[in-house]
C-alpha cells in the first residue's frame, strides 16, 4: 500500500502518513539548509517536466512521438514561466490533451504522416491550438476518441440511488456523519502527535 504524502506549504511541512500505527513523518521544510531548499526546486522543476512528458503510448496508436513530448513540455515551460501561482495546469487550465488532439488530427489527416502532424503541433502557438481544438471536426472525433478510450464497466445501475424514492438518503446522510466524525477524530490525532 503506498503512503500517502501531503505537502503543506503554508506551515513549511510535508508529511507522509498515516503508517499503520496511526502516525506520520513531519518534514519540517524551514529546518533544512538553504542550498537543499534550492535544489529541490530544481529537483521538483525536473521531476515536473519529466512527468508531464510521460504520455500513453495507446493515445498515439502504440508508440509516443517525440514532438508530442515536446509540444507537452513547451506547454509546461510557457505555463511555469507565465507567472502563474498554481503548481498545476490541469488546476488552472484544463486537462492536457495533447495526445488526444495528436490522434484526433492523425486520424482526421490520414493522408499526413505522424512527424507532418507532430512538427504541425509544434509550431502552433497556445493560441492557435485552441483554434484547431475549437473546430467541430476536432472537437468530434476527441470526443469519439475519449468514448472509445473510456473505461468498460458496467454502469447500468450506476444512477439507481438518484431515480430510486430518496429512501436511501438518511442512510447517506447518517453515512457521510459518521465519515465526517472519523476524518475529525483522525485530523486530531494527526495534530497531538505534531505537538509532540
Amino acid at each position: 500500500m503506498a503512503i500517502k504524502c501531503t505537502i503543506n506549504q503554508s506551515i513549511g511541512e510535508i508529511v507522509w502518513g498515516p503508517f499503520a500505527d496511526g502516525s506520520v513523518e513531519t518534514l519540517h521544510v524551514g529546518r533544512t539548509h538553504e542550498k537543499i531548499r534550492e535544489y529541490a526546486v530544481f529537483h521538483g522543476l525536473k521531476q515536473r517536466g519529466t512527468d508531464v512528458m510521460a504520455l500513453k503510448a495507446e493515445d498515439f496508436g502504440g508508440r509516443v512521438p517525440e514532438s508530442a513530448k515536446r509540444t507537452e513540455l513547451q506547454e509546461m515551460i510557457r505555463y511555469l514561466e507565465s507567472g502563474a501561482a498554481e503548481w498545476s495546469r490541469v488546476a488552472s487550465a484544463g486537462p492536457r490533451e495533447a495526445g488526444l488532439l495528436f490522434a484526433a488530427l492523425c486520424n482526421l489527416r490520414s493522408g499526413k504522416t505522424t512527424a507532418q502532424i507532430g512538427k504541425f503541433l509544434e509550431s502552433r502557438t497556445p493560441e492557435q491550438l485552441k483554434l484547431v481544438k475549437a473546430r467541430q471536426d476536432v472537437i468530434e472525433e476527441m470526443n469519439r476518441l475519449r468514448l472509445e478510450r473510456a473505461p468498460k464497466v458496467d454502469t447500468s445501475d450506476s444512477l439507481d440511488d438518484l431515480d430510486s424514492d430518496g429512501a436511501s438518503a438518511a442512510e447517506d446522510s447518517d453515512s457521510a456523519s459518521a465519515a465526517e466524525e472519523e476524518v475529525n477524530e483522525v485530523e486530531a490525532e494527526i495534530r497531538e502527535l505534531m505537538n509532540k
